[in-house]
């Protein structure tokens, strides 16, 4: 039924009834509350048209346009994810490449800033594409090694998750620093970043999710494990909003499960869903 159902699918984006989201699907178009990249960015995972919108609106700060100006406050995540009719974790995807290549600066209270030094910043080096990176079973280097990106993940050195590593690598990291920063606060202090990079602070949404992850890897949190949001943000020292917004982001992608009575929960299978529980869909939490 695809081959028949494609030329359909195709026809209604073109005349605007439908929309594509990526990793969800199509579904219809809601005048106003639904968006989708311009003619010509149809393409285009939303994060990465919304990378591309910003790095524009920064190049304009320079000429003293737009709404933006060196030093300046950044338009806040929620407010972008309603601009475009996003998740945040979609914007903050977008923002990852800026915040690490330091056109934007996030302070100790999770506010973001545009650099105060952006006058440094070439126009090709502002208008720089957004890497995204696909490894495969490609062999991929680092260390003077050659290896695939499972087997990376397997190596001593790795000390993040393979779930991190393969989303860092696929947003334009270095192998290497990919496979060597850690996940939370408290191992970056311990861990002095190379000399060629300049660190920046994770936002309380990020440290909360990676430490989910990391939990969940190494075993902190067994399948079937509940996942106490007031627990975490103790832990990491976030708030329980973020927390509950992470792990509602991680439950997207099933890396955690959820429960209407027993709330978010480690998964017994990462593939499966909680319907396919029938434990926890009767109430057995």
């Amino acid at each position: 039924m695809t081959f028949v159902l494609s030329p359909v699918l195709r026809k209604l984006r073109r005349d605007g009834l439908i929309e594509a989201r990526p990793q969800v699907g199509s579904r219809v178009t809601i005048p106003g509350r639904t968006w989708s990249p311009p003619p010509g960015y149809e393409d285009l995972p939303h994060d990465q048209y919304i990378e591309i919108t910003l790095r524009e609106r920064l190049r304009d700060a320079l000429k003293d346009e737009g709404g933006y100006r060196p030093g300046g406050p950044f338009t806040p995540s929620r407010d972008l994810a309603e601009e475009f009719g996003v998740s945040q974790s979609t914007v903050r995807k977008a923002t990852a490449a800026l915040k690490e290549q330091g056109l934007l600066v996030t302070t100790r209270n999770n506010r973001t800033y545009v650099a105060a030094d952006l006058a440094r910043f070439s126009e090709a080096e502002l208008l720089r594409p957004p890497a995204r990176r696909r490894p495969g079973s490609s062999k991929l280097d680092a260390f003077g090694e050659a290896r695939t990106l499972a087997e990376w993940a397997r190596d001593p050195r790795c000390v993040v998750p393979y779930t991190t590593l393969y989303s860092r690598y696929e947003k334009g990291w270095s192998l290497e620093q990919a496979l060597t920063k850690p996940l939370s606060l408290t191992a970056s202090r311990r861990t002095k970043p190379p000399a060629h990079e300049t660190p920046v602070p994770p936002d309380a949404y990020t440290v909360a999710r990676e430490f989910i992850l990391a939990c969940i890897s190494d075993g902190t949190y067994p399948p079937g494990t509940v996942i106490a949001a007031p627990d975490i943000a103790a832990r990491t020292g976030t708030s329980e909003a973020d927390v509950v917004e992470a792990l509602d982001d991680l439950h997207d992608v099933r890396m955690v499960s959820h429960h209407p009575r027993a709330g978010y929960f480690a998964p017994v299978r990462p593939d499966m869903t909680p319907s396919t529980r029938p434990a926890l869909a009767s109430g057995d939490a």
